[in-house]
């Protein structure tokens, strides 16, 4: 896919390809020319032109959740405590909010209730364009939105069932 920082703060907006590879045990990895990061069997990291870090905002990452492919049968790898919230209007369309054991404003999650699909992640983080992929609805576009701009992830292609080897998944020497 394709990633877009648009921060005006930080000049022109940056576009950069990525590719993301992931398994059914939670593990994945994310890589662009810029940055990696991701969650192998040592838990969350990032590598960038400093080096190697331990991170363990990946270990339970919102990027992480939508990454997992097993994310959705395995709710408690990154949201714990979950409680039912309330239905609203949220991007003209009816919702309902799912509570987390963290920060609701940034945490809960927002299945649109026509469809039954997630299309928010607390109130900055939106999922959009959803597409049957092996007959799964996946997003195709997400929207990290922030104070000054926002960061948009764009899947050109998704692909299941491939054979990927472990030292994909792992964190960079």
């Amino acid at each position: 896919g394709h990633r877009i920082d648009d921060r005006p703060y930080r000049g022109e907006p940056v576009e950069s390809p990525f590719t993301v590879w992931a398994d059914d045990n939670g593990y994945w990895r994310f890589e662009s020319a810029l940055e990696s990061f991701g969650k192998d069997t040592m838990g969350g990291w990032r590598s960038d032109s400093t080096g190697v870090h331990t991170d363990l905002h990946q270990n339970r990452s919102k990027l992480g959740f939508v990454f997992d492919p097993g994310s959705h049968l395995n709710w408690d790898r990154y949201f714990l405590n979950r409680r039912s919230g309330s239905k609203m209007t949220m991007d003209y369309r009816q919702v309902v909010s799912v509570l987390t054991d963290r920060d609701t404003t940034y945490y809960t999650l927002w299945f649109d209730q026509e469809t039954g699909l997630l299309n928010h992640i607390g109130l900055h983080w939106n999922l959009y364009d959803y597409r049957s992929v092996d007959g799964v609805m996946l997003p195709h576009m997400i929207v990290q939105g922030r104070k000054g701009g926002h960061i948009a992830y764009g899947f050109d292609s998704i692909r299941h069932n491939l054979m990927v080897p472990d030292s994909m998944l792992a964190r960079p020497s």
